[in-house]
């Protein structure tokens, strides 16, 4: 009997210790590619853009930060469709409804947020 291929998430973070906890609990359930800044994260996704079912993404990232590469992929109609929920600290209200308004499906405090509750908004979104 084959086994089923694992959903794909691309978990785009800049802090290793942060990327590789959250790759670890994801990956019971899922595959987890990690990318360490949101340019290798844009790169990654227009060359896999039918790889991903969700994008997991920092806000406060070098080279392009979560918000410019959200964005960008909501205008690019081969990446626009893939879910994206952002998985940060940054607690500026005004971004995260920005974010929210242009296309993100949630919003997770990494400081609030428990490893059941992101595979649960994780699990509803891939399905």
């Amino acid at each position: 009997m084959p086994t089923i291929p694992k959903a794909k998430i691309l978990l785009v973070e800049d802090n290793p210790q942060t990327a590789q906890f959250y790759q670890e609990f994801l990956s019971t359930k899922y595959d987890v590619d990690l990318s360490p800044d949101g340019q290798i994260g844009l790169e990654t996704l227009r060359q896999n853009p039918l790889k991903y079912s969700l994008i997991l993404l920092d806000i406060m990232l070098p080279k392009v930060d979560g918000v410019a590469l959200l964005e960008i992929k909501q205008k690019d109609p081969k990446i626009a469709a893939i879910p994206l929920v952002l998985l940060t600290n940054f607690d500026d209200k005004a971004t995260i409804h920005h974010c929210l308004e242009i296309g993100a499906k949630s919003c997770l405090m990494k400081s609030n947020i428990t490893p059941d509750k992101i595979l649960n908004v994780v699990d509803n979104l891939i399905g």
